[in-house]
């Protein structure tokens, strides 16, 4: 039997066998503990122009993924 964990978490596995003589039981408590990948942010940004004569202006516009705080 496979069974698939879409979900991060810690979870409890249970099997119930069974014959003609009766049923037994094992229940292992936070067997399976599944761990979900770290995303990870991805730095990016592009520019309007990268060369030119002083005084310069530039725009920069982001283009990070993943992101929660940002340090131009």
């Amino acid at each position: 039997i496979i069974h698939t964990y879409d979900t991060a978490g810690l979870y409890t596995v249970n099997l119930t066998v069974s014959n003609i003589n009766g049923t037994a039981s094992e229940v292992k408590t936070g067997y399976i503990n599944v761990t979900s990948v770290p995303i990870l942010p991805v730095s990016d940004f592009s520019a309007n122009v990268t060369e030119g004569i002083a005084p310069l202006s530039i725009a920069f516009t982001d283009l990070s993924t993943n992101a929660t705080s940002w340090s131009w």
